[in-house]
């Protein structure tokens, strides 16, 4: 029975129900990509085996006949048991049969110290407001947090995530519904600390009018969004002009 070619989808409906189709141009290089070698592996030349076994390590576990390749390239011949002392990685075994199989060697535990004992803070960043919050929690916060912190002996902090929402209003209030999770959500940056952020003549006014919003407990993530873009965007038409270093840096 020949395998069914693979199918690959030709469009997508986007947030706000527009349709985007994929050029034909991306479809030819998809395909290609897809095409199977003669050989029958794929076009980029992954490795197939026919089994994985997985031993954790410091157990002799049952195996057939054959020779094991260790990932360090160096070779042992394999009667009826894998040895106990395999190193942790990735191996391969050729059995006689002809066969082959990937052999996953695993730490029996994770390694921890004895001596560690680490406590720490569960932070919804939105919510973590300080008095120069732009009615939002954000980055500067979440450093001083961090700080003060670390003095009273924490170790770790837990924070939402930080993905972005869509870059429209109304925003999406929950952090757990991303538009994607490749891009960090603007509403986190402090703009003072922004790479030319000193520009802006009128950055104190904008700042105090955002911070009034600090005075009421919910988060009006859409009049942030509107106050921090339109900081954000007159900043970059004047940083895009100079050299880009120190924003990409930032």
């Amino acid at each position: 029975m020949t395998r069914a070619a693979p199918t690959i989808q030709t469009h997508y409906i986007d947030a706000l129900g527009r349709r985007h189709d994929a050029s034909p141009a991306a479809l030819r290089a998809i395909r290609r990509a897809m095409r199977p070698s003669p050989s029958g592996e794929s076009a980029r030349g992954a490795e197939r085996f026919d089994a994985v076994v997985v031993v954790t390590a410091g157990a002799a576990l049952a195996s057939a006949p054959g020779s094991l390749r260790l990932e360090d390239g160096s070779a042992i011949e394999v009667y009826d048991r894998l040895p106990a002392d395999l190193p942790s990685g990735y191996h391969t075994i050729r059995y006689r049969t002809g066969t082959r199989a990937r052999v996953i060697v695993a730490p029996d535990t994770c390694y921890f110290p004895e001596s560690l004992r680490i406590w720490g803070w569960a932070i919804q960043l939105y919510a973590t407001r300080s008095r120069r919050s732009w009615g939002i929690g954000d980055l500067a916060d979440l450093r001083r947090l961090g700080k003060w912190a670390a003095k009273t002996g924490a170790g770790i902090a837990l924070i939402n995530p930080l993905a972005a929402a869509i870059p429209l209003v109304p925003q999406q209030p929950s952090p757990y519904f991303p538009s994607s999770r490749r891009f960090r959500s603007p509403l986190y940056l402090r703009i003072e600390e922004v790479d030319g952020a000193d520009t802006l003549k009128d950055l104190s006014a904008i700042a105090e009018r955002a911070r009034a919003m600090n005075a009421d407990r919910r988060i009006d993530r859409d009049e942030v969004y509107r106050l921090k873009i339109g900081a954000l965007e007159r900043i970059w038409d004047v940083i895009r002009r100079r050299d880009l270093a120190d924003l990409d840096a930032f």
